[in-house]
């Protein structure tokens, strides 16, 4: 029996390194809100990230959720803009923490618009792939690790939607660190009430919150500090989140960039190379 391969998602080709004289290069940034995954100085941190690194291209915001952010367009807008005034080349990235519905509804909206453009992509969201985790893992217990303390990281997904990643969050920030950081979703898994178990069964006395990002910040603020103190634990709190960080930022950095320099194959091309 022949064996099956993975299929090619994608081709080594810089966009950049197509453009002509005429054409015209533009990135864009898109967020969900105002304030998004990232808190309002996130994004500002995050925009500014990838201003710097693209400072040679035009510059345009776009997000998901229609009218949340004035004078912003929509996607889908924004890029017949961008058609009208002459753009060739057009190179986005996504503020998403993960794959969900925002990131389904953009995807949608860059395919339908691929023949208006030479060059039209998107970089994926934070978490995308296993290195992605790693990545973030390891960056974690570097930087934010503290002696004779559990570290854990504080989420807060008010969707619902993305308990698998952090549940996978949790899987390689446990088996990096020797069991030393865990993770907890307050609206989904891994729960609180099951970090606790774990907290007593290992008899973990003290633990160092990290914020994963802005909601989970204020959650700790308005409630949840307290409810780690009422199960006997004595809490730091990290000063800043996590999507604060710089080498958080530096994934969608690595999206983007690779975005830049691979061309997305399509369905019909993905099926030709398999044959």
């Amino acid at each position: 029996m022949a064996a099956v391969l993975p299929a090619q998602e994608s081709m080594e080709q810089d966009m950049f390194d197509t453009m002509s004289e005429g054409d015209k290069a533009v990135v864009v940034v898109v967020h969900k809100n105002a304030d998004g995954d990232l808190g309002q100085e996130g994004i500002r941190l995050f925009e500014a990230k990838i201003q710097s690194a693209y400072s040679n291209c035009d510059f345009r915001q776009a997000c998901t959720t229609q009218g949340a952010i004035a004078d912003i367009p929509s996607p889908d807008e924004l890029l017949g803009l961008l058609n009208k005034d002459g753009y060739t080349h057009v190179l986005m990235q996504t503020s998403d923490l993960f794959e969900g519905t925002d990131m389904q509804y953009l995807r949608q909206i860059v395919e339908t618009a691929q023949g208006d453009f030479k060059h039209l992509r998107l970089g994926e969201p934070l978490l995308y792939d296993l290195s992605d985790y790693e990545e973030l893992a390891k960056f974690i217990i570097k930087d934010f690790s503290q002696s004779k303390e559990a570290g854990i990281l504080v989420c807060q997904d008010t969707e619902g939607q993305f308990t698998p990643a952090y549940t996978m969050l949790d899987h390689v920030l446990r088996e990096e660190s020797s069991q030393n950081w865990f993770v907890v979703n307050l609206n989904g898994k891994p729960s609180f009430t099951s970090l606790i178990k774990q907290m007593k069964a290992y008899k973990i006395k003290k633990v160092h919150l990290l914020p994963f990002n802005a909601k989970a910040s204020e959650a700790i603020q308005a409630k949840w500090r307290k409810e780690f103190e009422k199960e006997g634990l004595k809490v730091t709190v990290a000063p800043k989140r996590l999507s604060q960080q710089d080498a958080f930022l530096n994934l969608f950095l690595k999206h983007i960039q690779q975005a830049e320099k691979n061309r997305r194959l399509t369905a019909k091309e993905q099926k030709f190379i398999l044959r």
